[in-house]
């Protein structure tokens, strides 16, 4: 029997231009929006719901914007269900590509995506020709406590596929206006070398997702959120740290988060331009050290987790990565079991040697 395709996708673009029909009259009630800038990005945010609200603002303080709406602005329209008294519904579509085994959507000219998280009962939907989002969840009390880490992560991803721009899985110290980005895999040691390198004097765009412009002559790196995350082993390296843990009731599986706009505003930089790549190594090494790096194997440590992470334009997104590793230099850098001795090796290396 053959299927229709084009009517399958007309179910999509008609429940995709129903809930952003009813998101756009919905903000003419709320509150006037909050503008953003992050990194090339501008957004003006709306939300029903109190608790929501205070969620998805913490870690992009920072990022607020005076200037009123521009015309290249987002929109997001971001409901808690239960303080609006309308539950997001239930995936109900139909299942015709891979895609939608992961509940995720992309329409087929790339205009309109849309993703439902069936544990959050979230909806996240984006028309990029409206320049109109919503994110709309059942309840802010039942969103994962690491969604105050990366607030609108998806959509932020979505909006930049257009540009020269892409979110990395990666974090950024900086010393002298010379950037580095460091990646590498869960465990490699990317967040204690970061805390280690704040605390020696560096300072940083971010700890767990960062934006990057590839521009013609440099690549720049632009500050998302505000959070440094660490778990309980990373923590108790830095025993100074604990009583600024904004989440201490956490439960045994979500990392210590910290946000740097509360306790250390100077240390948190909107951009710095990248001089390379710089993937952490956990040895038993007495010294650390630093020395050059395939380019596959920095990818290998920056891409599986970036595409993971991030759903939907996952080609072009690869392709801006691979582009990444081929123009910047890279190196490993081998960690000493003393983390501030490692941060403050990498920033006089960096100093001397950038």
């Amino acid at each position: 029997m053959d299927i229709d395709l084009a009517a399958l996708e007309a179910r999509y673009d008609a429940f995709i231009q129903l809930h952003l029909d009813d998101a756009e009259a919905r903000s003419q009630r709320l509150a006037p929006p909050q503008h953003y800038r992050l990194g090339p990005l501008r957004l003006s945010l709306q939300v029903e719901g109190d608790a929501l609200a205070q969620r998805l603002g913490m870690a992009i303080r920072h990022a607020a914007d005076s200037a009123t709406a521009s015309d290249q602005a987002l929109t997001v329209v971001a409901i808690d269900g239960s303080a609006a008294g309308r539950l997001p519904p239930a995936w109900k579509l139909p299942t015709y590509d891979r895609r939608h085994l992961e509940r995720l959507h992309v329409s087929s000219d790339g205009q309109r995506l849309l993703h439902h998280n069936p544990d959050t009962t979230n909806w996240t939907i984006l028309d990029r020709q409206r320049r109109l989002a919503l994110t709309w969840t059942a309840s802010a009390d039942r969103l994962p406590d690491w969604e105050d880490s990366f607030p609108l992560r998806t959509i932020l991803h979505w909006m930049s596929t257009p540009t020269t721009a892409a979110l990395a899985h990666a974090a950024v110290v900086e010393t002298g206006e010379r950037g580095l980005l460091l990646t590498g895999r869960g465990g490699s040691g990317k967040s204690t070398t970061t805390v280690a390198a704040i605390l020696s004097g560096m300072r940083t765009c971010g700890d767990d997702f960062i934006m990057v412009d590839q521009g013609e002559s440099e690549a720049t790196a632009y500050c998302l959120y505000d959070t440094i995350k660490l778990d309980d082993n990373a923590l108790a390296r830095f025993p100074e740290l604990a009583t600024l843990v904004a989440n201490p009731e956490r439960t045994s599986d979500q990392k210590a988060r910290i946000h740097l706009s509360d306790h250390s505003p100077a240390s948190l930089i909107r951009q710095t331009v990248l001089r390379g790549i710089v993937v952490p190594m956990v040895t038993q090494d007495a010294t650390p050290s630093i020395t050059p790096l395939d380019p596959a194997v920095a990818l290998r440590a920056l891409a599986p987790t970036t595409l993971f992470l991030l759903r939907g334009d996952e080609a072009p997104l690869s392709a801006k990565l691979v582009q990444l590793v081929k123009r910047l230099p890279t190196w490993q850098l081998r960690l000493s079991q003393d983390p501030l001795a490692s941060a403050a090796f990498l920033r006089d290396w960096c100093e001397q040697s950038l």
